[in-house]
């Protein structure tokens, strides 16, 4: 360490690795253009000032000793950066891998106190699946147990006639994909206590891409927020239980958040019926946002499917959030007083799912769900986030499924980090009165509870995000 050398060879070291950082900083494109320049010239007068006190200091100098320390700090400060700036890379890349896919599980049940383990105890037994919704996967299933076990195989009509005929003993099994499992606790509330799955069938489809993004000046943009009633892959097809449309303007820091109520009774994009919003997430996210599209009459440019596991994580990475809870209750063990409050991420899935303690129902849940996100969007654009930034990178991209493209999350980025200005955050909701139809789309015959839209509320809330996408005030 006393050798010129040695201290050139450290110093070529860090010449390699701040190269490397420069390249990294370009490529991830958060940093305003005024930050890189300051960022790349501390860096290259580093390599300057090093390069030239090495020069002046003779061989065997104890000063030579500090300035060889000096610089093997600054080399491991710069493999940590590139480190979190791959990380950051990386991440973004991968942020919108798979939004083009979705999971379809079909589910082989037998009643919970069938003495039926396995497909092979099906043997010379009868298994039952619906024609209600008919799908290619139920005959690839089929096919695939037909190899395995010699059984009869019978279609039915209709879901109601699938689970009537499982608790009747009129057939030993049904398969029925698991998006519609939730449509029989119509029937049966604990369906899922009372029957039990003996196998799974999984099934991966490639979906064309419906949402593209409008010509516009690129200060504003539209996300749509589907938050699936499941847990586990993200990309699982299920109903989607929150819906929220988030409307960002970046010119003035505007965000507004509509929320559609899950039983709001709409006409479906693709089939021109009516049916209950939540529906739609059964017949994949594309259908969820044209039908939204279409009674709206808006454009949106992008989505962000979530789930349960997905908001858990989501806020235990960022390390809980504080919201203000207006009405106290306990549940699951949980209680939320009234006052500002701190949660973790089980807390928020409890609270966001909560509508029997009060006296609004739904409507209080859907402004509580509204609350959770405020939260999120707060706690991602405060310096706090910088304490788990690694995790918090991990989280999104193994928890969220959106077709936001890298170049606009950095643009948004890089747009905070120029500005600093903080977000105003404004909620308005769709409103309806209840009803009740036999008719929807997805369960013709059952008496199912409905919301039929408040017209006015909807064309409200319209103008609303289209004055807040020109960069005006809205109408609250």
């Amino acid at each position: 360490m006393k050798s010129k050398k040695f201290t050139a060879a450290l110093l070529i070291i860090q010449l390699l690795l701040s190269v490397l950082m420069a390249v990294l900083v370009f490529k991830l494109n958060i940093l305003p253009t005024k930050y890189v320049a300051i960022f790349l010239a501390v860096l290259a007068a580093f390599i300057l000032i090093l390069f030239a006190i090495n020069h002046r200091i003779k061989k065997g100098k104890k000063s030579r000793l500090f300035l060889d320390i000096v610089i093997i700090l600054i080399n491991i400060s710069l493999l940590m950066g590139n480190y979190y700036f791959y990380r950051s890379y990386n991440a973004l890349a991968q942020l919108t891998a798979g939004s083009n896919s979705q999971t379809h599980t079909l589910n082989l049940r037998v009643l919970d106190e069938s003495e039926t383990e396995n497909v092979e105890d099906l043997a010379g037994k009868t298994i039952e699946y619906s024609s209600q919704v008919t799908t290619e996967y139920n005959g690839q299933y089929v096919s695939q147990l037909e190899k395995q076990v010699d059984c009869d195989f019978m279609e039915v009509t209709t879901f109601q006639q699938l689970i009537d005929d499982l608790y009747s003993g009129k057939c030993d099994a049904i398969i029925l994909e698991e998006a519609y499992e939730g449509f029989l606790e119509v029937l049966h509330p604990d369906y899922q206590n009372e029957t039990r799955v003996i196998d799974t069938y999984e099934f991966q489809e490639e979906v064309e891409e419906v949402v593209e993004e409008k010509e516009n000046n690129g200060d504003s943009f539209s996300v749509f927020i589907s938050g699936i009633d499941t847990y586990g892959a993200i990309n699982t097809v299920s109903r989607s239980d929150v819906n929220m449309v988030m409307t960002v303007n970046t010119k003035t820091n505007e965000i507004l958040l509509t929320s559609i109520p899950r039983d709001y009774y709409v006409t479906l994009h693709t089939y021109g019926v009516k049916d209950k919003f939540t529906h739609t997430g059964v017949y994949g996210i594309n259908e969820t946002i044209t039908t939204a599209e279409d009674f709206l009459d808006i454009n949106i440019d992008y989505y962000v499917r979530v789930n349960f596991t997905s908001l858990i994580d989501i806020i235990d990475a960022i390390g809980g959030i504080s919201i203000y809870n207006s009405i106290a209750f306990t549940n699951r063990g949980y209680s939320f007083p009234v006052g500002q409050i701190s949660m973790s991420g089980a807390q928020a899935l409890v609270y966001a799912r909560e509508r029997y303690a009060y006296t609004d129902g739904d409507n209080q849940r859907i402004k509580n769900q509204q609350t959770i996100i405020t939260g999120i969007i707060n706690k991602a654009m405060s310096p706090a986030i910088l304490t788990n930034y690694t995790n918090f990178l991990d989280v999104v991209m193994n928890s969220c499924q959106t077709n936001i493209p890298t170049d606009v999350v950095t643009a948004i980025v890089k747009n905070q980090l120029e500005r600093g200005e903080s977000w105003n955050i404004e909620h308005q909701y769709l409103t309806g009165s209840g009803s009740h139809s036999k008719t929807t789309f997805s369960m013709p015959g059952w008496n199912l509870y409905v919301m039929v839209p408040n017209q006015s509320s909807v064309d409200a809330a319209s103008a609303n995000i289209k004055t807040v996408e020109d960069g005006g005030t809205p109408d609250l």
